[in-house]
């Protein structure tokens, strides 16, 4: 895959990392949460690719995630899908002995790494530059991700990673936040846009929609969300609701230009058998 970064003094340097293309829009991934046991993430990043997704995602709860285990646990179980985690908040990990950490791991041209400023909210363009270059030094096989709400993250994340992650999306919030990272890259110099990864949460049955609006409203009460309702707030929450398998696909069709990573809710949290079931049901 063909890159480019920002270098000191503000030039651009062309960067070439040996990775498999998993992120196209035409592929389909997985997520889970980050707080799940190592055997729960192993036993489920087995199924993912084994029902033929492109990749496989966790993010990570400050307190409750330990982010090496949960990503060696998902490398050491697959062979051919990419593996994304994030993102690591950068207020709750050491950045130096976190990027050690991973280096250390095998499979670094599977590997998606996404990193956050947590509850920084002042100088957050500045760290987040500083913290990617820092990465890459430490990490030069691995690509990295930045997540992005408002419009300076999401140019940030143009400008700088290899991905970038959306969240939450309507059809009018997605082209409003292609719009930005392409303008980010614009800005930059870039050869190309980064790759773009956007969450789904996806739910069956007939509760569905209220389980979509929980995570929501939860969501919403955490302070970094504020900054999803900037410049195109959305008034309901983007996702997917089925009944049957066959119903996903043309509902997926909303995210187009993205890769899409379903995010299934479960009706228990944790539970694993329930989400090793909801896998196989948004099986691509």
């Amino acid at each position: 895959m063909d890159s480019d970064r920002n270098v000191p003094g503000g030039q651009l340097e062309r960067r070439v990392i040996s990775v498999t293309d998993n992120l196209a829009p035409s592929g389909r991934g997985l997520g889970v949460d980050g707080s799940l046991h190592p055997s729960g993430i192993a036993a489920i990043a087995r199924e993912v690719e084994r029902l033929g997704y492109q990749s496989f995602w966790m993010n990570v709860v400050a307190g409750q995630s330990e982010p090496t285990t949960i990503l060696a646990a998902a490398l050491r179980e697959t062979s051919s899908v990419d593996v994304g985690i994030g993102v690591v908040p950068l207020d709750a990990y050491d950045l130096t002995r976190f990027a050690t950490s991973v280096n250390a791991l095998p499979g670094s041209r599977r590997t998606v790494v996404g990193l956050g400023s947590g509850r920084l909210r002042r100088g957050v363009p500045d760290f987040m530059t500083h913290a990617v270059a820092a990465f890459r030094e430490a990490c030069p096989g691995v690509r990295v991700a930045l997540g992005g709400y408002g419009p300076k993250m999401l140019q940030l994340g143009g400008s700088l990673a290899d991905v970038v992650c959306l969240n939450w999306l309507t059809p009018e919030r997605l082209a409003w936040s292609l719009d930005l990272v392409a303008k980010g890259a614009g800005q930059a110099g870039r050869i190309s846009t980064p790759r773009l990864v956007a969450y789904v949460r996806a739910a069956v049955g007939p509760d569905g929609r209220e389980r979509i609006h929980s995570e929501w409203k939860v969501y919403q009460s955490f302070p970094h969300a504020l900054g999803t309702l900037a410049g195109a707030p959305p008034s309901e929450p983007g996702g997917i609701i089925a009944e049957r398998p066959e119903e996903v696909t043309a509902q997926m069709s909303t995210y187009t230009g993205v890769h899409p990573v379903i995010r299934p809710l479960a009706s228990s949290k944790g539970d694993l058998a329930e989400l090793l079931h909801l896998a196989q049901f948004f099986a691509p």
